[in-house]
């Protein structure tokens, strides 16, 4: 029994933190992002759901300045209501995505938190980020863009489960 996979759906982001492997990457294309979107959608369909009971989806960044075009955030808001079919099919138990929480406008991120809300299974979805005052916050300002942000999600979002690795540096 396997438990988890997960999808890494773009290698970039704009945080430029200093331990990322995919640091320097240009940002992936509208077309890119799309083709990956309808590809792990479909994958997701077709799964052997008795290897699996979680299913994980990483950027670079996911949020943020990747869903800018409204193309790409409507093939990423397809990937999410098939999420929630297949948590409400009861063919997985759990979804976790990745953000870093430093992108000055969310809104994006909350209309699929709202998605999720709506649906009554925010319980059964995971957001993982992580905190490192050292690599990932150059700025004082970029520190409070993540806490204002997890703050929001916080008080927003209560049922969601939120994980966070602290990197002591």
């Amino acid at each position: 029994f396997l438990n988890n996979i997960q999808f890494e759906l773009w290698k970039n982001c704009t945080n430029g933190c200093d331990f990322c492997f995919n640091k320097g990457l240009p940002l992936s294309s509208k077309e890119d992002k799309i083709r990956i979107l309808k590809e792990v959608r479909y994958r997701l369909v077709r799964l052997n759901y008795d290897y699996y009971d979680k299913i994980g989806f990483i950027g670079g960044e996911l949020f943020g300045n990747q869903l800018e075009d409204e193309d790409v955030f409507r093939e990423f808001y397809k990937l999410f209501e098939l999420c929630i079919y297949l948590l409400q099919d009861k063919k997985i138990n759990q979804i976790n995505f990745t953000s870093n929480l430093l992108a000055e406008d969310n809104s994006k991120m909350y209309q699929i938190l709202d998605l999720i809300k709506l649906s009554g299974l925010l319980n059964r979805f995971e957001l993982c980020t992580s905190w490192d005052s050292k690599y990932r916050f150059h700025t004082i300002e970029k520190e409070s863009i993540w806490h204002n942000n997890m703050l929001y999600i916080k008080n927003n979002y209560p049922d969601l489960q939120r994980h966070i690795e602290i990197l002591p540096t």
